[in-house]
Parts: structure tokens; sequence; C-alpha cells
């Protein structure tokens, strides 16, 4: 477990249990990091598929590997 993860996650109960006027940050900080986390692998998944079609899809010859130009 990541110490970030753990450090956030014993604020939230602290928050929580000693100011329960202000347990409804809980959920919305909860939600919020949710939103983040699904942004980021949005934005992984994008530059996957961008990486994908300009290096692997449009850098590829159209020669075969064995065959020799030369000849």
């Amino acid at each position: 477990m990541r110490p970030t993860f753990l450090l956030l996650s014993c604020l939230l109960i602290g928050l929580s249990v000693a100011a329960p006027a202000h347990a409804y940050l809980v959920p919305l900080i909860g939600g919020l990091g949710w939103l983040l986390a699904v942004a980021f692998g949005g934005i992984l998944a994008a530059a996957t598929f961008v990486w994908a079609l300009v290096v692997k899809w449009r850098g590829r010859n159209d020669t075969t590997p064995g065959d020799d130009a030369t000849d």
C-alpha cells in the first residue's frame, strides 16, 4: 500500500470521527480522488493509443525484413 493512500485514509477516517459536522467531506474527497484516477487512466490510454498509431502503424516500412533493395 502506498504511504500517501494510507495517510489520506487515516486523515479521512479521523475527520469523520473527530468532526462529524464535516463528515460530508469524506465521500466528496473520495469521489474527487476517483475522478482524478479515472482522468489519469484516460490520459494514459489516449497516450498509448497515440503512441501505437504514430510509432507502430505509421512508422512501419512496407518492405519485409528479408527484402534486399540492392538486388
